[in-house]
């Protein structure tokens, strides 16, 4: 719940191409099917700190504001190196300089319950794919030498209520 903290985890170095992003499951109304580093940051702000909300957003509604959260995270498949995100000059030319980045991806089960003011439990479960990049330029106790560079909702039970998406897009 900490807003310093999350940003930190995200990856926001436009310099080296390597940039957060959220994926959708379904599309947003207006057909976004992902958003950056700043919408993340404004979404988690406007769960974790209802009460001060970016200029111009509307409040948050009552019966999402949180009063506790419980998170478990199950990693179903081994982290696997992901050369296809890598600078190459014809198939990605807005690739990470694999000479900077090693990335590496994991499907994990999500489970995320809220308990929000009104006293109604949200529940959010589902399959996520993590995309982790490693700036190979720094130790390995310093800050920023792991960072969370993709983030899927994989849900794919077929039903967009209680994914990682809904979930955000209410925040949004």
């Amino acid at each position: 719940m900490d807003l310093s903290l999350i940003e930190s985890l995200l990856a926001n170095v436009p310099g080296e191409r390597a940039e957060f992003q959220f994926l959708l499951r379904w599309p947003t109304d207006e057909g976004d099917d992902r958003w950056g580093v700043r919408e993340e940051v404004r979404i988690h702000q406007r769960m974790f700190d209802p009460g001060d909300v970016p200029p111009g957003d509307a409040p948050v509604p009552q019966e999402l504001r949180i009063t506790a959260v419980n998170v478990s995270l199950t990693q179903a498949t081994p982290w696997t190196e992901r050369p296809e995100y890598y600078w190459d000059p014809a198939s990605n030319p807005g690739g990470l300089d694999a000479t900077r980045w090693r990335a590496v991806e994991a499907r994990v089960e999500t489970w995320l319950f809220l308990d929000v003011q009104t006293g109604t439990d949200i529940i959010v479960g589902g399959d996520a794919i993590f995309t982790v990049i490693e700036d190979l330029a720094k130790n390995a106790d310093d800050e920023g030498k792991f960072l969370l560079y993709l983030w899927e909702d994989a849900d794919d039970r077929g039903v967009e209520i209680w994914t990682w998406s809904w979930m955000k897009k209410r925040y949004r």
